[in-house]
């Protein structure tokens, strides 16, 4: 798999997972979980989407034309 295909397929992994993380956070809004902080909870994982977020940003920013790959 060349370079190109690899930061592809990152990113479309990292946008399955920001994906999951909205829908648990959207669960946890709406749903009733006795004893459980939900806001908190849903608020953490928000925090964590927003770091795959960024990430997956960062990623798509690069040029593969300007990297070289390693030789094994």
């Amino acid at each position: 798999m060349d370079f190109q295909s690899e930061l592809h397929s990152i990113s479309v992994e990292l946008g399955s997972i920001i994906g999951e993380l909205d829908e648990i956070r959207s669960c946890l809004n709406t749903g009733n979980f006795e004893g459980i902080d939900i806001e908190k909870c849903a608020a953490v994982v928000g925090e964590r989407a927003d770091k795959y977020r960024e990430a997956k940003q960062k990623l798509e920013k690069v040029d593969p034309t300007d990297v070289e790959d390693e030789e094994e």
